[in-house]
């Protein structure tokens, strides 16, 4: 298993750093800012991804507005 964090879809080595998965039989993209669309990651033999989803967005932004951190965060959300 291979475990990619979505960070990376904003780097411009995400093709460098996703042939590093090698003889992978899974590969799974996951963190926060994982969106929650599969198509495009399946297609690229990404087998499974993994985020967190806001229901509360107004609860969030003062949370974040008060630096409340991780910890805080995944009190007010779902993980999926």
């Amino acid at each position: 298993m291979a475990a990619l964090n979505e960070s990376i879809l904003t780097s411009k080595i995400f093709d460098e750093l996703f042939s590093f998965r090698g003889a992978a039989k899974e590969v799974v993209l996951l963190g926060p800012g994982t969106p929650f669309y599969p198509v495009p990651f399946f297609s690229r033999e990404i087998t499974a991804i993994m985020g967190t989803r806001i229901f509360d967005p107004l609860t969030m932004l003062t949370v974040v507005s008060e630096a409340g951190g991780t910890k805080k965060l995944h009190q007010i959300a779902e993980k999926r």
